[in-house]
């Protein structure tokens, strides 16, 4: 990121993201009148929930990009549990790849569906069968005949061959204050949704962007101290 930005040529840069929604959001405190007949009337649990999947930069959200969708889980648990690296990737290969400039960097964390192996390296508690196999499927040199453990050294050396199969702004904010009575049927809270993702412009991109660059400077700077 840093050779990017500093390159007279930098590449495009694309952040992506997930966030959740639940259909009883609402805001916790609110102007009400003295005798207590006005204000959120909340509902009791936090009802359904959606998924919420995004990618932007500098000029603002991906057109095309976003990807939303109710929880099989409800609200239980935590919201990535709702994902899986199946439906990553499905949004990954036609919904983003697509939309973006050639050449983008994607920024991206490191949520277990984001970094799944194509070809995993054996580890200690594979069987020596596997070890054989992927060492043939990488075309690496070794010996059948070998123990496992000298198997497993020659895995560790080539690494390399390991690769990834994949190389919330102010949505939450919108969605509280205009579900104000916390009790807003599946289809209206989807709609404020997309209302609230449609209000976010270039310009609140680029001032989360610059704060972003400026947090990663300063870590950047502690680590050369």
């Amino acid at each position: 990121m840093n050779n990017n930005r500093a390159s007279f040529h930098p590449r495009p840069v694309v952040f992506l993201d997930e966030t959740w929604i639940n259909q009883n959001i609402c805001v916790e405190r609110c102007w009400t009148d003295p005798d207590g007949t006005a204000g959120p009337k909340l509902k009791t649990g936090r009802g359904a929930r959606f998924i919420i999947v995004h990618a932007g930069g500098h000029q603002g959200f991906i057109p095309g990009a976003l990807l939303m969708f109710r929880s099989k889980n409800g609200s239980k648990g935590d919201y990535h549990d709702a994902m899986d690296h199946e439906r990553f990737k499905i949004w990954f290969q036609e919904q983003l790849l697509p939309n973006i400039s050639e050449g983008s960097l994607i920024v991206l964390d490191n949520a277990p569906y984001h970094s799944k192996f194509t070809c995993k390296v054996p580890t200690t508690s594979s069987r020596k069968d596997e070890l054989l196999q992927w060492l043939a499927s990488n075309n690496i040199s070794h010996d059948p005949s070998a123990t496992k453990v000298q198997l497993l050294q020659i895995c560790k050396k080539h690494k390399s061959k390991q690769e990834y199969e994949i190389d919330q702004i102010a949505v939450k904010t919108e969605v509280k204050q205009k579900n104000s009575n916390g009790n807003q049927c599946l289809k209206r809270i989807e709609q404020i949704a997309y209302q609230a993702i449609n209000n976010i412009i270039s310009e609140h991109w680029r001032k989360c962007i610059d704060h972003t660059l400026k947090t990663e400077a300063e870590f950047r700077a502690k680590d050369i101290a």
